[in-house]
């Protein structure tokens, strides 16, 4: 989690709670969600967040709540799109290539050069899959739904496994 742009000695509220893909983190800062943590442990999460900057507190907060259930609910099938405030903490450049992955559809892929052409940066693909891998907050920023040229996954922070497993999920969703 390096490389964000935040305000020092900020709060930040996490919680987490167990799905189909493994334990799952969330941290909230000012009433928004800024992490997402998968198959990883508390204390890497919990370091990750004091790295930044952030003062670390497990008080549930309705947030939190309404993050967990919308996850919980796109896990289960029966969510497609989440309305969770997020910030994005990043630089330009990732915030534009995040911002793009908000507007992939659910249940569909593009590559990393098609990613590249939508934010201006045709010959880009290993500098937006680069902004892809450093999202911090998976499945809400769907950076699963990129893959590599000729169909091949790619890669993927929280495993190969867990983008395989989110793109089956959205594609028996979308028949």
């Amino acid at each position: 989690m390096t490389g964000w742009d935040i305000r020092m000695n900020r709060t930040c509220f996490f919680r987490s709670f167990s799905s189909p893909i493994g334990r799952i983190y969330l941290a909230e800062a000012d009433g928004r969600l800024v992490a997402v943590g998968i198959r990883q442990s508390e204390s890497e999460f919990r370091d990750c967040l004091v790295r930044c900057g952030f003062r670390i507190s497990k008080k549930p907060t309705s947030l939190l709540d309404a993050a967990q259930k919308q996850i919980e609910e796109y896990l289960a099938g029966s969510r497609m799109k989440f309305d969770i405030p997020i910030e994005v903490l990043g630089t330009p450049f990732q915030k534009r290539v995040w911002e793009s992955l908000l507007e992939i559809p659910y249940g569909e892929k593009l590559t990393y050069g098609q990613l590249a052409a939508r934010v201006g940066c045709p010959r880009g693909a290993r500098a937006v899959g680069q902004a892809v891998g450093s999202n911090r907050i998976p499945i809400v920023i769907p950076c699963h739904r990129v893959i590599a040229c000729q169909g091949k996954l790619g890669g993927f922070g929280c495993g190969l496994g867990v983008k395989q497993f989110l793109l089956d999920l959205e594609s028996r969703g979308r028949q």
